[in-house]
């Protein structure tokens, strides 16, 4: 919302999209109002509002706009809580027992959930969700120290700090029988698509200016 700071009728911005639009916070609400107000005095400029499963007749109506259906693929979508994981872990074996309950994500739990997927699912690589740099180098490092077989596993943060190169290569397919493990911020969640992602662990924890 920057750019409106300086320039309210967002002169010589030709478009403005906005992905994931039925993720709903004050901030986001806040600037579709803003641009609804743009509009009025900028006839040329589009706005583009991008999701899967917003509800398109209450955005077409507020906008008075035109939808474009795009057709994709769907996939089933199975959700499993820490509670359920560890029911689950310790019918087949395996310890998921907190090691500490202080603030924070515990990543000795996180590798043993990894550990379990590892064992007992399918191939697929393993988007893991922190808040920034400051979690992903941390929790590389203690990765990194338990799954040392890079014939097995493939770790590989994701953030700005990190060379357009080195960015690129969570597009890479892992070779057979090698569990890539992405480490990012929600940028992987609302902003790109890693195409082999099948498991991901989400701590629950965001990042949000106040």
């Amino acid at each position: 919302m920057k750019p409106l700071q300086f320039d309210p009728s967002l002169t010589g911005i030709s478009h403005v999209i906005i992905d994931e639009v039925h993720e709903h916070d004050i901030t986001s609400d806040f600037l579709l109002i803003l641009l609804k107000d743009v509009l009025k005095r900028n006839s040329n400029l589009r706005v583009i509002l991008m999701s899967a499963s917003a509800d398109i007749q209450k955005l077409m109506k507020y906008f008075d706009a035109l939808h474009l259906n795009m057709r994709g693929v769907s996939h089933l979508v199975k959700e499993m809580f820490l509670e359920d994981l560890c029911h689950e872990s310790t019918e087949k074996g395996i310890d998921l027992k907190l090691s500490h309950r202080g603030v924070g994500v515990d990543v000795d739990l996180v590798a043993r959930v990894i550990q379990f997927v590892d064992a007992k699912e399918g191939p697929g690589a393993i988007l893991y969700f922190l808040l920034g740099w400051g979690e992903i180098a941390p929790a590389r490092r203690k990765l990194s120290q338990i799954f040392v077989d890079e014939m097995k596993y493939w770790i590989q943060p994701l953030h700005s700090r990190l060379s357009v190169g080195e960015q690129h290569r969570i597009f890479d397919a892992a070779p057979a029988d090698v569990r890539k493990i992405v480490l990012s911020t929600n940028i992987a969640e609302t902003s790109l698509t890693v195409p082999d992602v099948v498991y991901v662990i989400d701590p629950g924890f965001m990042k949000q200016l106040v």
